[in-house]
């Protein structure tokens, strides 16, 4: 079960790939990016978005391995990788390529499971770098950067503060 002060539930909404479902001409884009509250973001009728699953990182494994990562693209893809295990629409999990987009980790992985996380530092599982290839071939390299530096920001934050979110450069080439 989703639990907000555990993970935040993100739609993109990156210059490269915005979430179709959004409405842009009533949507309030900055403020949708510096809080991720939903209730920013207005959908078109009938629509329904692709949300991502961004865990909250413990500051150790932020202050001693992600700390230590550079460039900043580095840095937001292995955050991305930390942090992003799942990524569903109003059907459920996505599928790339007959796979569901989830992460399991090693002790409950089902049999012949496409993305199994191995451990990190800090109880942190890692997702394979073929899993966040899957995410960046349907939704584009940008939305990788985009969730990372919501992954990182969300890890800065007091628990249960919704912002601000600071944004991740609008571009993959950044850093």
């Amino acid at each position: 079960m989703h639990n907000p002060l555990k993970t935040l539930r993100v739609i993109r909404v990156n210059p490269t790939d915005p979430d179709p479902a959004i409405d842009h001409e009533k949507t309030d884009f900055r403020r949708y990016v510096t809080t991720r509250e939903e209730d920013a973001l207005a959908f078109k009728e009938g629509a329904s978005p692709v949300r991502f699953d961004v865990k909250r990182l413990p500051a150790a494994f932020c202050t001693d391995v992600l700390d230590a990562v550079y460039p900043i693209a580095s840095r937001r893809l292995l955050a991305f990788r930390a942090a992003v295990h799942r990524v569903e629409d109003a059907n459920g999990p996505v599928q790339a390529d007959e796979h569901a987009l989830v992460v399991y980790d090693e002790k409950s992985a089902p049999k012949g499971a496409a993305f199994v996380a191995r451990d990190g530092e800090h109880g942190t599982d890692i997702a394979p770098g073929t899993f966040a290839q899957a995410v960046a071939d349907l939704y584009g390299a940008e939305t990788i950067q985009e969730l990372g530096q919501v992954a990182l920001d969300f890890a800065r934050l007091p628990r249960g503060k919704r912002g601000p979110f600071s944004s991740w450069g609008g571009s993959v080439a950044s850093g």
